[in-house]
């Protein structure tokens, strides 16, 4: 995007003024840009959007003092992740940076905090490390390893759906890390293809990388993850993303680990059809779908690479 050009509206900004004419947005300057700050007055704390830096800057951006913005890797209703770069190291990592507004959301933020906290506690091979955790200006942030591949939404944005075989890979992966993670007293409750990491490796090998552990639940010290004990968000809280939610979150009831396994159904149903199990016009219809009907059948999807033995 051109330096001169608002980049929330579009609107071109002539050269001696620092903010946009028609939405009043600030812009920064070169020298707003190496440093990381904005014009006096800019945003809650001083910097509301460093991934805006990081796109209209023509030279280095830097967060925290620490990280070179080196672009967006993504972005959702509650924050952005941006690929940044260790300024001694050199190492890239990925940065999940709150919102503004979200950022001012006590909830929003006891939840981003506990994710960072259920990170530190998790290691295995299917989970993002986490580097560090961090609060500036008023944005709470934490930086992971960054990933190889995409997200499995992604993947099936361009593929549609995937052979048989790579979805159970992708699947069996999957899976490792539950077992892990429910072993360890933790409940994902928001396990969907965005939240999947993908690359395929040499051999026809799938790595996978579970991700946003952000709604997760975590049980009671010596609570088996297949018992249901009280939820973080108290019962009636509906968690999670709708179309790939088990029927007990529809409802706001309380959940332990299998409701994990439901919404990893759904994730291989996806895979194998392009397309979730239920889909709906509106959020009432999509719940009311997922508590009393049942998806189509495979069959019904002409699909002819299920391995043997496999339900239709």
């Amino acid at each position: 995007m051109d330096p001169r050009q608002c980049s929330t509206c579009g609107t071109a900004i002539d050269s001696g003024l620092s903010e946009c004419p028609k939405c009043r947005t600030l812009v920064p300057t070169p020298e707003d840009i190496v440093t990381g700050e904005t014009p006096p007055g800019g945003g809650a704390g001083g910097f509301a959007s460093p991934f805006e830096l990081a796109e209209a800057a023509t030279r280095e951006a830097v967060f925290d003092g620490k990280y070179v913005i080196l672009g967006r890797l993504g972005s959702g209703g509650y924050g952005s992740v941006l690929r940044v770069q260790d300024r001694e190291s050199g190492r890239e990592y990925a940065l999940k940076l709150l919102h503004e507004l979200t950022s001012a959301d006590s909830n929003v933020r006891a939840r981003f905090h506990r994710e960072a906290r259920l990170l530190a506690k998790l290691s295995h091979p299917k989970l993002v490390p986490l580097r560090e955790v961090g609060e500036w200006r008023g944005h709470a942030y934490i930086v992971m390893d960054l990933c190889d591949g995409e997200t499995l939404a992604a993947l099936l944005a361009k593929r549609g759906r995937v052979p048989a075989v790579v979805a159970l890979r992708i699947a069996h992966e999957v899976l490792r890390a539950l077992q892990y993670a429910h072993a360890a007293g933790v409940i994902h409750r928001d396990l969907k293809p965005a939240n999947l990491f993908v690359v395929e490796r040499e051999g026809g090998a799938w790595d996978v990388k579970l991700l946003d552990f952000g709604v997760a639940k975590v049980l009671p010290t010596g609570v088996a993850a297949t018992t249901q004990g009280p939820t973080l968000t108290g019962t009636g809280a509906m968690v999670g993303t709708l179309s790939y939610m088990s029927p007990e979150q529809a409802e706001g009831r309380p959940v332990d680990a299998r409701t994990d396994l439901y919404s990893l159904g759904t994730v291989l149903y996806e895979m194998l059809t392009g397309r979730p199990p239920f889909r709906a016009e509106t959020p009432l219809h999509l719940c009311k779908q997922i508590l009393l009907d049942f998806p189509a059948a495979l069959s019904e999807h002409g699909l002819r690479d299920l391995p043997a033995g496999t339900p239709r």
